[in-house]
C-alpha cells in the first residue's frame, strides 16, 4: 500500500511535503507554506524575491528561519554549501522523475493553464476573411479557423513561365516563375551586386535558328 507523504495543517489548509525539494505545498491553494508564513508576518513578498531557509532545512518553516532574498543572493547562499553541484543535479533528477508521475503531470497541467490565461496575445486580421483573430505573441498564425486556412491555400493564380511562355496555375501563396523543373534549370542567374542578369536558353535557341 502506498504511504501518504508527511503533511502539515496550517490555518485549516493541508500542506504536503514534496519529494523533490522537501518543501510543504498546498495543492488546493497552489502555495508553499514557507511563503505563506513569511507573508503573514511581513506582508506581500516583493516582486522578484524568493524566501530562503536560513538553516538549509526546507521543512523548518519558523519565521526566524525565513529570509527574503533576490534570486542571485539565493543562489549564492546555496553555492556556499558543500557538494552543492551534486545536490543540484540530484534535485534536477528528482524533479524530472516527479514530473513524470500522475501528481507531477497534474501540477504541470494546472500551472500551464493558469500561465496561458496571462500570456500576452496578438490581435491580427485573418488572411482569408479579414476577421480579427487572437494569436499568441510568439505565434505566427494567420487564420481565424481551419476553414479559412483551407480556403486560402486552395486559391490559385495564373503565371506565365519565364522560359517557355506557357501559362500555368499555382497556389496564390507560392512565388513560382517556372512551369517545370526543366524550365527552372534552363534559367541561368548571375548575381552582380543588387542586379540580376538573366539569360534564357530560349533566346539562345532563337539565335541558332536564325
Amino acid at each position: 500500500m502506498k504511504s501518504e507523504l508527511p503533511f502539515i495543517m496550517h490555518r485549516g489548509v493541508k500542506y504536503s511535503m514534496r519529494k523533490v525539494c522537501g518543501h510543504y505545498y498546498s495543492y488546493s491553494d497552489n502555495k508553499f507554506l514557507h511563503r505563506v508564513i513569511w507573508e503573514e508576518i511581513n506582508g506581500t513578498i516583493p516582486n522578484g524575491m524568493v524566501i530562503h531557509h536560513i538553516n538549509g532545512d526546507p521543512s523548518d518553516n519558523e519565521i526566524k528561519n525565513l529570509k527574503a532574498l533576490t534570486p542571485k543572493e539565493h543562489a549564492l547562499e546555496h553555492m556556499k554549501e558543500k557538494g552543492w553541484r551534486k545536490s543540484l543535479q540530484d534535485r534536477l533528477d528528482k524533479a524530472i522523475e516527479w514530473s513524470r508521475t500522475p501528481e507531477g503531470r497534474k501540477w504541470h497541467s494546472e500551472n500551464s493553464k493558469a500561465e496561458n490565461k496571462t500570456r500576452p496575445r496578438d490581435y491580427q486580421p485573418c488572411a482569408q476573411c479579414g476577421k480579427e483573430t487572437i494569436a499568441m505573441a510568439t505565434n505566427k498564425e494567420r487564420f481565424c479557423r481551419l476553414a479559412c486556412r483551407r480556403k486560402f491555400f486552395g486559391k490559385t493564380k495564373e503565371v506565365i513561365c519565364k522560359v517557355c511562355g506557357k501559362v500555368f496555375s499555382t497556389p496564390t501563396h507560392n512565388y513560382v516563375t517556372h512551369c517545370s523543373r526543366k524550365c527552372a534549370c534552363q534559367t541561368i542567374v548571375l548575381s552582380r551586386g543588387d542586379k540580376l542578369h538573366v539569360k534564357y536558353i530560349k533566346n539562345q535557341g532563337d539565335q541558332r535558328n536564325s
